[in-house]
């Protein structure tokens, strides 16, 4: 994630036109945005500006169009195989205006490696002070083709598992000014917990309960670990489709480096299970 107080032009053109649309509008901020489509050779471009709440805080359109309003760019960008949505904020406040930029997901897919990228976006409020926070989970995966003893590929150009990565941080405001605090993913800690409480569907809330058993299990809390990467093993078997379901393997060959396939989350569990001490590691 990248963050400046620079107003990218595209950005600010944008919250300007949206400014003067709203002018005219009487709709509530939520219907409100510009769309623009831009093809290129062998590259397609969806820009999307709105008007948003990222803290989740607007409960009266009477009351949100009152005050200074946040605005979104969102880029998707199509290339051949791989897709990509960049997303820029601009949020206003005490300090003024924010410009802050992250990739909402990315779809990479080479011939010998591929990378997924997914970013969730939530507002909720995890320390208690009665006002949200901007909570970023970004989950990454990877994926490449094994290599023989002469360097090179194996037949078949099949992909496997390479690795998966999960990340949390928050964005707070703190005297007039915004703040970003890592979260620390104890599952004692109240801000940790109230994120884990919250239902957030699919593999963002299996990604919480992986990052929580890797945190008990460098805390050497083994036994709450292995729960924790029981959760998320569950949840994987149960979405998987019944024809991927029956072959889940660490070893299994993967059709897509896409962060939502219940397939990673399976192996990661298994694989973080299979380091568990030799107590911890009974069948499940």
């Amino acid at each position: 994630m990248s963050r400046s107080r620079s107003l990218p032009s595209v950005a600010l053109r944008g919250a300007l036109l949206l400014l003067a649309a709203a002018a005219a509008d009487p709709r509530p901020p939520a219907a409100q945005e510009l769309i623009h489509h831009g093809t290129g050779v062998d590259v397609r471009v969806t820009q999307t500006l709105s008007f948003v709440d990222p803290w989740g805080e607007t409960g009266d359109d009477a009351l949100f169009l009152a005050r200074p309003r946040d605005f979104e760019n969102r880029v998707r960008t199509v290339e051949r195989e791989n897709e990509r949505v960049d997303v820029q904020l601009l949020l206003h406040g005490d300090w003024g205006w924010h410009h802050m930029s992250y990739a909402e997901s990315e779809i990479v897919r080479g011939d010998l490696d591929g990378s997924g990228l997914r970013t969730s976006r939530l507002a909720l409020d995890v320390d208690g002070d009665g006002a949200n926070e901007i909570v970023f989970l970004e989950r990454r995966v990877g994926t490449q083709v094994p290599l023989g003893e002469n360097g090179d590929p194996l037949p078949g150009g099949r992909h496997y598992y390479a690795r998966h990565e999960i990340e949390v941080r928050v964005i707070d405001r703190r005297d007039g000014a915004l703040v970003e605090l890592p979260l620390t993913p104890d599952p004692d800690d109240p801000a940790f917990a109230a994120l884990l409480q919250r239902e957030h569907g699919g593999a963002t809330n299996a990604a919480l309960q992986l990052l929580a058993g890797d945190w008990l299990f460098n805390a050497e809390r083994y036994a709450e670990a292995r729960y924790r990467y029981q959760v998320a093993r569950e949840w994987a078997e149960r979405s998987a489709p019944p024809t991927v379901a029956r072959e889940l393997d660490a070893k299994m060959p993967l059709l897509d480096p896409d962060p939502d396939l219940p397939e990673f989350t399976w192996i990661t569990a298994i694989l973080r299970h299979s380091a568990l001490p030799p107590f911890f590691r009974r069948r499940y």
